[in-house]
């Protein structure tokens, strides 16, 4: 899955929402990060890594509150580079 900004039928909205190119492909890479930490491979994988196959909904439970956080951090980034308070962090 590409976390590429603008492909397919994605072009339309982001043409009308009128923010600048620079910030959503950044919002749409740092979201597929976030994704990440809780796709059921990776955490096959972290848990295989670990010797502790078959727990993979315990360490889901304890990671999705951190991905939620991050999740929540970086609207507000987003949000604030989008506006005045925090456009002086785009080019």
């Amino acid at each position: 899955m590409s976390t590429t900004l603008g492909a397919g039928g994605s072009q339309s909205p982001l043409l009308l929402a009128e923010l600048p190119p620079d910030l959503l492909a950044a919002a749409n890479s740092s979201g597929g990060v976030l994704g990440k930490m809780i796709s059921p491979q990776n955490l096959t994988i972290a848990c295989a890594a670990v010797a502790l196959a078959g727990r993979e909904g315990d360490l889901l439970r304890k990671v999705l509150p951190w991905s939620l956080g991050l999740l929540l951090v970086m609207c507000l980034i987003v949000v604030g580079q989008s506006t005045l308070v925090l456009d002086w962090m785009l080019p």
